[in-house]
């Protein structure tokens, strides 16, 4: 049997660094450390197995003790018995109890035959209400239910063939399946969906509260808290039996997402990356810059996108934000005299406009054989190797951690504090509905925001003379 892997997550705190792993709904966090090096990680990975052997040995304590306690003897089916229930209740046969008896599991038949026995004696034919009323309930309440895991692998297919479609992101899809799966190894896959009650609710929400105090990232606790929400209704479509929780709704067990300040790049941050990189990484970034772009919105940029006579990017937003009345609503950038010339220089005239040095998209997305979400995504790569060479050059510091969509940030913060151009802000991040609401036709420059774009570049020093 080969080694086991040491699979750790390490959690960034205001003191260091610290280790943590979750087993079957518990979550371990190791002690706190400088750093994240290779002993700390070792001498970690040796206290969760300790820990580890701790827990599983008092599981099998207790599962002894239970077992000890409540086995007992399985009564076996009296023949006798079942030929009252098949052959020897005419009277009953007409009112649905000979429908009843090929759904009741092994054990519900063992129920109704003790029952049955307590009261009867070899092929009495007599049933009373009494009796008919505890086999009716016996019936209704042991036919197959579908368990937790049943239902969330349904939702998780669901939402993988939409992602393939295009219907959503992959990047959603990834969301709920990784917080379906976070909540299954709390309750369990194996139970009875009827068992989600408002108790659920409340625990889920104080297990999310506990990984917070313990150092967890607040807005992922909350996104996994929706994505329960999320399950619970599905599960309630698809099941008639199982009833939502009452307090699921509730203010109370909602978990807010943690306001912080905007991170952005401050303009020796922008001049520093911008020279140490490479001419193609150069024109990756000043696009977000130049037209507040993801890193999406890059590598799909199209020959028809670019007006390569006036040097402009005429493109939707990525979300595709659509209007009431049907046309999705593009926005016309006019690009900075640096970013015009790389594009000219290394873009394609034909399909998409930037490709990497092997051809290939910089961008794609995927879902596996099994169901795993997959992304390549060149830029950010590109980006992580720029970062790490200028932290071993001490050009930044060892614990920056700025990515890219605080770049894109960057230039949304600065036009929102502008006194001239503010105005423009929701414009410059190609948010739809608002702009053809205020500002433009669709695809159609607009003086005043090319102003405030050409502002925004003579702030890290690019010029437009166009």
């Amino acid at each position: 049997m080969g080694r086991e892997r040491q699979t750790l997550t390490v959690e960034h705190i205001s003191k260091g660094i610290r280790y943590r792993r979750m087993v079957k709904g518990k979550v371990w966090t190791s002690q706190v450390y400088d750093s994240d090096t290779r002993q700390n990680k070792q001498e970690a990975w040796e206290s969760f197995k300790l820990w580890r052997e701790h827990r599983t040995c008092q599981a099998q304590k207790s599962t002894a003790s239970v077992r000890t306690l409540s086995t007992r003897p399985s009564p076996e089916l009296n023949p006798n018995i079942l030929n009252a229930l098949h052959v020897g209740l005419p009277d009953q046969k007409s009112s649905g109890l000979e429908a009843i008896i090929p759904n009741l599991s092994l054990l519900a038949l063992e129920q109704i035959g003790r029952i049955l026995h307590h009261h009867f004696s070899g092929t009495d034919t007599v049933l009373h209400n009494q009796q008919r009323h505890i086999i009716d309930s016996l019936g209704s309440s042991t036919k197959s239910q579908p368990t937790i895991g049943e239902l969330a692998d349904q939702l998780i297919n669901l939402y993988m063939v939409k992602a393939k479609s295009g219907d959503i992101s992959i990047g959603r899809y990834g969301d709920v399946k990784y917080g379906l799966n976070y909540f299954l190894d709390w309750f369990g896959r194996s139970t009875p969906v009827t068992e989600i009650t408002e108790a659920t609710v409340s625990g889920y929400y104080q297990f999310q509260l506990s990984r917070i105090t313990e150092g967890a990232n607040r807005n992922s606790c909350s996104k996994h808290m929706a994505i329960f929400n999320l399950f619970v209704d599905f599960c309630a479509q698809e099941v008639a039996a199982f009833k939502k929780p009452n307090n699921l709704r509730s203010r109370q067990y909602r978990l807010s997402q943690a306001g912080s300040d905007v991170a952005v790049f401050t303009n020796h941050e922008v001049s520093l990356l911008l020279r140490s990189c490479n001419s193609r990484m150069k024109l990756y970034m000043l696009l977000m810059l130049n037209c507040a772009m993801y890193q999406g919105d890059v590598a799909s940029i199209t020959a028809d996108d670019v007006d390569w006579e006036n040097g402009r990017i005429i493109v939707a937003r990525s979300k595709k934000e659509k209007l009431s009345d049907g046309p999705t609503v593009k926005c016309n950038w006019i690009l900075w005299d640096e970013t015009w010339k790389l594009l000219q220089d290394l873009g394609n005239r034909d399909g998409l406009v930037l490709t990497n040095v092997n051809g290939k998209p910089l961008l794609v997305n995927g879902i596996d054989k099994n169901g795993k979400p997959t992304k390549t995504d060149n830029i950010r790569t590109i980006f992580a190797r720029l970062v790490t060479k200028l932290k071993n050059q001490g050009a930044l510091p060892e614990r920056w951690h700025k990515s890219l969509k605080h770049w894109r940030k960057t230039g949304c913060n600065i036009i929102e504090k502008s006194i001239d151009h503010a105005e423009f802000y929701a414009l410059y991040l190609n948010h739809g509905t608002v702009a053809k609401r205020h500002y433009l036709v669709s695809g159609q420059p607009v003086p005043k925001f090319d102003a405030a774009v050409k502002w925004l570049g003579e702030q890290f020093g690019f010029k437009t003379t166009r």
